[in-house]
């Protein structure tokens, strides 16, 4: 198939082409790095407790009645663990609540989604622990506005949800528990309070009550939480600098990959004979890339795609099914007698791993940001045991996978070794060794992909501090951004090198057959096999 392709190009042609494609990534992390801001920002807002006795619909931090502070510990008079504890304020008229972003600042469609936490600030009480498996049961409500004049209309809001949430609280007091730190805070895990998928509105506000059952304390919720006095809320979304870089980019990779792959496609349905099961994967292989190439990310811009996040989830976990694949009958076609060769029933262990561990992980994902779809403050998490049974079960078959798939390269080298003895010096000893020469370099090229992109998520932070070190002061290095557009320009240029190193050439290669003497295909045939171990003729297309 590639192996004219290969043996046409030169030594300098070839090493031009690797230092360009290295000189392009080189680009493609200093897109990320330099010119494109931060990937994500934090917005951290502290919440207003305020009282709510008038059982209004919506609570606004500007107009609503504030809880008062006692005067000698200046914390609120707020129990959670019973009437006993002779609270100023009933817990359930008293509600959390907080605007983002701040009054004079307003939410972006480029900002694509919104993720928020709560951090509950509880001080150390002897008499008001956090036990240690204690759980918040949250009341959410949350609400958006576009009007202007949003900080002090309680009707101009709209609601997205109203729901009530059970979270695991886990907070630890690092000091002794001793009367001397009393009033010292404890550290305490933030809590998922909701995702949103797209962010059309200008303004959201999120309402938080701890509900509490006076008449029968023993069963009430938020009975082991503490004495919750403050809850900080960080909003975490993708910076819209970031965004227009990425769909940038997307767009541009998205239009030079159309050209290879249509290149690729048609050197295939050129030849007499039917596409290979290798040239179908490396095809599939293309087109996961090109579809994850498609800037899908501008309908967020123009209208409410709050399923944008799952369905960006499931174009990479295709990209990445596709990759396996291909991985795997790229090694198996070298290996394969002729009995078994151009069958995809010959992979059913490997294909099996694949599809077990991409149905969990999905399993996941339509749990997690499926569930989110209708109830943004949803999580998967709330089903502890089947959501680490699904990540187990996930994990498990992409380990047995990669066990195979390693297997299978080691039998591949064994052969070549083998197949070296018995190769005579003549015409089929290049092309031999052409195919040898092929594998190798793919194989080397696969790996180094996946490690670098390993590589460039663990020296993420170390490499940042480092690149800022060095640069000018009027530059500043995102390592975050530059490893974001440095894999995604890694990958497209692996794809890249795939389709060029393995298209059927358009050239003659002329074989002898030394086995039986035949010397009737001298006039040359207009393809080869990739595969290893068949090297046999091709008839010539018949005009």
């Amino acid at each position: 198939m590639a192996g004219a392709v290969i043996e046409t190009l030169s030594t300098k042609k070839l090493v031009a082409m690797v230092l360009g494609l290295i000189v392009l990534e080189i680009g493609f992390i200093i897109l990320g790095g330099i010119v494109a801001p931060n990937p994500t920002m934090s917005i951290v807002l502290a919440a207003t407790t305020c009282i709510n006795n008038k059982s209004q619909d919506w609570i606004l931090p500007a107009t609503c009645e504030q809880m008062e502070l006692d005067p000698e510990n200046h914390q609120e008079t707020i129990s959670h663990q019973g009437p006993d504890n002779n609270p100023k304020h009933d817990p359930n008229n008293v509600v959390f609540a907080v605007v983002v972003p701040k009054k004079d600042l307003e939410m972006s469609r480029w900002f694509q989604y919104m993720l928020t936490l709560a951090v509950f600030k509880i001080p150390y009480n002897p008499q008001l622990e956090v036990a240690p498996d204690a759980v918040a049961t949250l009341d959410i409500r949350l609400a958006y506005s576009n009007n202007k004049d949003f900080y002090k209309l309680p009707k101009s809001w709209q609601s997205v949800v109203n729901s009530t949430q059970e979270r695991p609280l886990e907070c630890v007091f690092e000091h002794p528990k001793t009367d001397e730190y009393k009033g010292f805070h404890y550290n305490c895990d933030p809590l998922f309070i909701s995702q949103l998928g797209s962010l059309p509105h200008k303004h959201y506000l999120i309402n938080i009550r701890l509900p509490v059952n006076k008449a029968n304390p023993k069963i009430s919720p938020n009975m082991k939480i503490g004495q919750v006095t403050e809850i900080d809320f960080v909003s975490i979304t993708q910076t819209g600098g970031f965004t227009q870089i990425w769909i940038s980019l997307k767009v541009a990779l998205c239009t030079i990959m159309i050209f290879p792959l249509i290149w690729y496609w048609r050197r295939v349905t050129a030849l007499a004979r039917p596409a290979l099961l290798l040239e179908k994967a490396i095809f599939g292989l293309a087109l996961g890339m090109e579809f994850l190439n498609i800037p899908l990310e501008l309908v967020t811009i123009f209208s409410d795609a709050s399923w944008m996040l799952l369905f960006t989830d499931i174009r990479q976990g295709l990209f990445y099914a596709l990759i396996f694949i291909f991985w795997v009958i790229f090694t198996g076609e070298h290996l394969m007698d002729q009995a078994h060769r151009n069958k995809l029933s010959s992979y059913k262990w490997q294909l099996g791993c694949i599809t077990v561990s991409c149905l969990a992980f999905l399993g996941f994902e339509l749990g997690e940001r499926g569930t989110q779809l209708v109830n943004p403050t949803a999580t998967m998490w709330q089903h502890p045991n089947l959501a680490l049974a699904l990540l187990v079960c996930g994990c498990i078959a992409g380990v047995l996978y990669f066990l195979l798939l390693c297997y299978l390269v080691f039998r591949v080298f064994r052969s070549i070794r083998f197949k070296r003895r018995f190769v005579l010096p003549t015409e089929r000893t290049a092309h031999f060794q052409s195919i040898v020469n092929r594998f190798r370099m793919l194989m080397l090229l696969s790996a180094g992909t996946a490690g670098l992109t390993v590589a460039f998520f663990i020296l993420q932070q170390k490499l940042e501090g480092m690149m800022n070190h060095y640069l000018p002061e009027d530059y500043e290095f995102n390592m975050a951004s530059g490893f974001f557009t440095g894999v995604y320009g890694l990958w497209n240029i692996y794809v890249f090198l795939v389709l060029s190193l393995y298209a059927p050439s358009h050239k003659l290669y002329i074989t002898s057959d030394l086995d039986n003497g035949d010397h009737s295909s001298s006039n040359g045939v207009a393809t080869e096999q990739v595969q290893l171990m068949q090297m046999t003729q091709e008839k010539p297309r018949e005009d």
